[in-house]
């Protein structure tokens, strides 16, 4: 099936979403399982949140910097999904106040560049309980980076579907060993129950020890009073 033409981010003219590599070297159209070369999140102002780049493409920080500064400039007011910028195919997606950015070879699939691109989405949407939004993910962003791993790893693809990220990622969180952090709150814990079992116990003792007395103090003045009267008693046969 023809493929339809798409629109050149920053432009409005329509062109073939190949043509743009058809003078390249046939070495560089052969498939290979490195189908992504970046993931990047932006916010409303194209500040960057996270970013993971999968080749040397743009091997500094200041090249990164620029690079997601134009795809932004170029695609946050554009409606399309797909915009081909210097050189590469970039897939992307708008959520409240965040940018998602898939980015490719100019030869590859759109679709399964698309298919990253919901996988990432659904995944984040799920873990942020459908509050896709700037505060929620600085909030989670561990959660962030271990879906990340899930569904890209090298640039290789190694997941599709949203809920075997979530599980996989919720395996990878209850199986995460105890840091020494987390030894010290437990024996902080651990430190506390006893300190408040000792208490419980040495108030449980004070507690006894008190009704003990009481209960002497009973007795003993029992047997005054039968003492007592004994001795008015004989008194009185006198």
């Amino acid at each position: 099936m023809a493929r339809e033409p798409v629109t050149e981010a920053g432009s409005g003219s329509k062109i073939c979403p190949r043509r743009h590599y058809h003078n390249m070297d046939p070495s560089a159209l052969e498939p290979s399982l490195y189908t992504v070369k970046a993931i990047i999140i932006l916010d409303n102002d194209g500040e960057r949140l996270h970013a993971k780049y999968y080749d040397n493409a743009y091997p500094s920080t200041k090249e990164q910097r620029n690079f997601e500064k134009n795809i932004f400039s170029k695609t946050h007011k554009n409606d399309s999904e797909i915009a081909f910028l210097e050189g590469l195919t970039v897939i992307y997606k708008s959520s409240v106040d965040l940018y998602f950015y898939i980015v490719g070879n100019p030869q590859e699939n759109e679709l399964m560049l698309m298919t990253v691109l919901n996988c990432l989405f659904d995944s984040l949407s799920q873990m942020l309980r459908k509050n896709v939004e700037k505060k929620s993910l600085m909030e989670n962003m561990d959660g962030v980076l271990l879906i990340m791993d899930e569904i890209v790893d090298g640039g290789v693809i190694l997941e599709s579907d949203p809920q075997q990220v979530i599980q996989k990622v919720n395996f990878r969180v209850d199986d995460t060993p105890l840091t020494e952090q987390s030894m010290a709150q437990l024996t902080l814990s651990l430190s506390g129950l006893a300190h408040r079992g000792c208490s419980f116990n040495h108030g449980t003792s004070i507690m006894r020890k008190s009704s003990a007395e009481e209960r002497g103090r009973n007795v003993l003045g029992t047997d005054v009073k039968v003492l007592t009267l004994r001795r008015i008693n004989d008194s009185r046969k006198y």
